[in-house]
Order: C-alpha cells, then structure tokens, then sequence
C-alpha cells in the first residue's frame, strides 16, 4: 500500500469517528429545542439525560420524542474494538479521542498498544515527556545518564581520574587531597587561597570576608563604649552602627551608600570596594558625648591616629579617619537626628576625597573643605556643619553665620561676594590653613566643583588625578611653594588655563546663573 492511500485511510478512519461520535441520544422537545446525550432514567413524569454539561431533568409532557444513539465514550470503545491488530495511525487517532474524552485508563492502553507496534511514536513519546537521545526517545533522567556515562567515558580515555563531581589528572587529584587549591597555575594552601580572596578567619575558625569581618569588630568596640547592643545596617560600601534605633542606622546607611555611588560615578571608579581598602566606610554615631569620647579612646588605641589624637578629637563634635580604614563617628546629643546625618555626610566627603586623593598625603584645606561641604549640600540639601574656624577643629555654625549656610542658600551670599570683588582670589586661598579658610573660600569651592559638573563633568576628575602626579609628597602645609605648584599646574592640565582665568572664568558662570 502506497504511504498516499495510508493516509487517506486514517484520514477516512478518524471521520467515521467523527461522525459516530455524534449518534448519542438526542430529546427532542415542544419549544423546538434539544439536547444530545445519554439517557439516564425514564419514567412516566421525568426523563433524565446526562449531557456535556451535567444531568438535565425534563418534565415527560415536555418531550415530543427520543432518538436512541451512543455516546462518544461508547463510540471510543465501539470504534476500538474495530480496529486492525496493526494499525498504528488508528490507534493514535484514537489515544488523541480519549485524552479528550478524559479517557485516562484507555489512553493508557492505547499508549501501549502503539509502543508495542512503533516503539519511537514520537507524538506518545512526546507527551510520555520523553525526549530524543542518540535518535531514540529516552526519559530525562535516561538522557542524563547515559549523556554522563558517555563523558565519564570520554575522560576516562584520556587518562583523567574522577574527583569530586569532576574530572582531574591523577596527580591534581593527589594535590588536591593533600590539601592544596589552585589559583591558575599555581598550587597553594588553602588557607592562603583563601586569604588570596579576600577572606579572614574568624574566631570560630570559619572564613569570612574582610569587610565582613571588620563589620563585628567595630560593631564590637561600639557596644563595648555604649555598653550594650548598638544597631548595625549594612550597605555594599557603608556600614552604619548605633545606638539611637534600627530605623536611624537605617537611614544613615542609606544617605551614606547614595553619596559613595554619587561619588564612584563622579570619579569614574570601579562602584566596588577594591579602590577603597577593600572595606565599607563605617558610619558610627551613638545618643551622648560621653559614649562618644569612649569610642574615640577606642580608635587611639587601636589605630594609627593615637592617644593624642583621641584627646583633641573628644573635644570636637565629630572625627573621622581614611587610614587605617576609612571611619567616621559623632554623636545626636540635643542637636536632632538629622544634624548628625548631616555631620556624617559632611565627614564621607573628606573620607572619600581623600582616600581616592591622596591616601596619606593630604589635600589643600580648600579642596577638601569645599567638597566635604559640597557632599553635604548634595544628600541633604542644607549645610548644617562648617568645619573649620579660628583655632577650632570644627564647629557648628554659630547663629549669627547660620544665613551663610542654611537651607542651601550659600550661592547669593556668594554672588553678593562676586559682585562686590570681595572674595579671595583663588590664586591666595589655594594657600590658605584650615584655620584662615572662611565660609565665602568654602562657598567658592562648592560653586568651583559645580562649574565643573555643569560644564565639563570629567574635570573635577582630571583636575584631583593630575594634582596627585604634581603633588611634592608627604603631606606639607598648604603656604609651602610646592603645594601652590602642583595646583597651578592641576589647573592648567585639566582646564588648560592658570587658575586666575579659572577664577575668571567661575565669576562669570555664578554672574550668569544669577540673571
């Protein structure tokens, strides 16, 4: 028989199907309606007929007459039975007719039958969920297996030796139960692999990261100040810890990580911790001074800064260091939550600059005290610090300068300065000590670094890489001849023009803003 005249012979099998199915019983009624189905039960006053859409109970003097026939699960089993012991196409034709019939025991049967006739029946295969492997429908789990024998095979060929889920040669596998790890091409402990990644050990023996690590020892030193728990909230690059409540460390964690991804897009680094130790910025800010003064005592003794550092620094509102590890501190006492968020935004401008900067080296008080007060402005959009004064480490602004600073309004006063020709030049407070520098030299600063972004974004970049290659080394005071060089020189490189012109320059782009 031609594979034409086959097919048609299925396609002529399956509409006799068809067309048997239809003979079910059909209730013809007075309204002129009917429905087909199966006669359940009659009597003299009811008659009872299931159909596709449940038991229909008539009233015997509304049916006009009944026409008898099959159902389509008797036609299943009526067409079954007339079937050809090898006729495959029938028999899926059918196994289709009872999945729809929800026939699920016939099916079943139907299944074998096929199998049993053309065992790679890709259409049962396909619904059994099986799949092809090698030209042959297999299960899943079969395909996995023999896909696996056939590698662990191909490995074995080539000399390789199981190890662990894998495949090694016989003397990597000796290595390996020696204990040694491998980092390219280089065998080594597994202890100092770890450490190679950038883990510590623990104090239970466990292997941690270092940022990680570092997190419980200043959570510790804070508890240990306070003496109880303190609240730690963690972000990718900052760590806030203290005692005031969750929702506060959480707030401040938050501040901190907008301000370090501000910055890493300002700078153009690399947005993980590799460029800054690695290690978060941790934030700690506890209620009172006095806890405050203990940790201070805390970062003296147990950092490069010392106990003479910790005596000037408990006299402050607030300190932070870039090394050994960047850390800030200060305290709310009756200032408000918010001043002491304010007062950590002020201080990650100086850890940020001046970790990426210098590293030990210092910054001109200019540059710095500007972009610590710019960061400031930046994620609250106030200044409530001025961090620098007349013989003062650091201070809050006293009542009488509040206007200066106060609800970011630093540009007018600034402008009045301009229009005046009352600021100081630039080529003068470049110079200038922490101590000498005045809200208009910071106020200056913060509208230098605008321009830029406003301008040029990349120069406030340029400018700080190229004091870096200028700097004369070690940390000098700002008044040394070689400090005012490498500005000069930081200006000319990324604005390539003297910082008079640069001054000039900003004068006119504040003037600008103003009309």
């Amino acid at each position: 028989m031609s594979m034409d005249r086959r097919w048609l012979g299925a396609v002529v099998f399956a509409l006799a199907i068809c067309v048997a199915a239809a003979h079910a019983d059909t209730v013809h009624l007075k309204n002129g309606s009917k429905l087909e189905g199966k006669i359940k039960s009659e009597t003299d006053a009811v008659v009872e007929i299931e159909t596709a859409f449940g038991v229909q109970k008539l009233a015997r003097a509304d049916v006009v007459k009944i026409e008898r026939g099959v159902t389509a699960i008797e036609q299943l089993a009526l067409d079954r039975k007339a079937l050809a012991a090898s006729d495959v196409a029938g028999r899926v034709a059918l196994w289709r007719r009872a999945g729809e019939l929800k026939q699920k025991k016939v099916r079943e049967e139907l299944e074998r039958e096929i199998l049993a006739l053309d065992p790679q029946q890709a259409d049962v295969h396909r619904a059994r969920g099986n799949v092809l492997c090698d030209g042959k429908f297999v299960t899943p789990a079969d395909k996995d297996r023999l896909e696996r024998e056939a590698r662990e095979a191909q490995m074995l060929a080539q000399g390789l030796v199981p190890y662990q889920g894998g495949f090694v040669t016989p003397e990597d596998k000796a290595k390996y139960e020696a204990g040694f790890v491998k980092r390219g091409d280089r065998w080594m402990k597994e202890d100092e692999a770890k450490l190679l990644d950038g883990l510590v050990k623990a104090q239970d023996g466990s292997w941690i990261k270092r940022e990680d690590a570092a997190l419980a020892t200043t959570r510790k030193a804070a508890e240990a100040a306070v003496e109880r728990s303190v609240f730690l909230a963690t972000r990718d690059h900052a760590a806030a810890y203290s005692d005031v409540s969750e929702a506060f460390a959480g707030k401040l964690a938050d501040t901190m990580e907008k301000g370090f991804k501000r910055f890493a897009k300002e700078f153009a680094v690399d947005d993980g911790l590799a460029w800054f130790g690695p290690q978060r910025v941790d934030l700690v800010v506890f209620r009172t001074r006095p806890d405050y003064e203990r940790f201070c005592d805390w970062i003296g003794a147990n950092t490069r800064a010392g106990a003479q550092w910790a005596e000037r620094a408990k006299k402050v509102a607030g300190v932070y260091l870039f090394e050994t590890w960047p850390i800030a501190t200060t305290y709310v006492g009756n200032r408000g939550e918010d001043m002491a968020i304010a007062h950590c935004c002020n201080m990650l401008g100086h850890v940020l600059l001046n970790r990426y900067r210098f590293q030990d080296n210092g910054i001109p008080p200019f540059f710095d005290e500007a972009f610590a007060a710019l960061t400031e402005f930046d994620l609250t959009g106030r200044n409530a610090f001025f961090n620098v004064g007349a013989g003062r480490y650091e201070r809050h602004i006293e009542d009488t300068e509040r206007a200066f600073f106060e609800d970011g309004k630093w540009i007018e006063p600034l402008r009045d300065g301009f229009r005046s020709r009352s600021d100081t030049p630039m080529d003068q407070v470049v110079r200038r000590e922490h101590v000498t520098l005045s809200q208009m030299d910071v106020a200056k600063g913060m509208a230098l670094y605008q321009y830029w972004r406003a301008t040029e974004p990349p120069r406030m970049k340029q400018f700080f890489d190229a004091l870096r290659q200028a700097w004369p080394g070690g940390n000098p005071p700002p008044t040394q001849p070689g400090v005012f060089n490498a500005c000069q020189k930081a200006f000319n490189v990324a604005c390539q023009k003297d910082m008079q012109v640069v001054d000039e320059d900003l004068r006119a782009w504040v003037m600008k803003k103003a009309d």
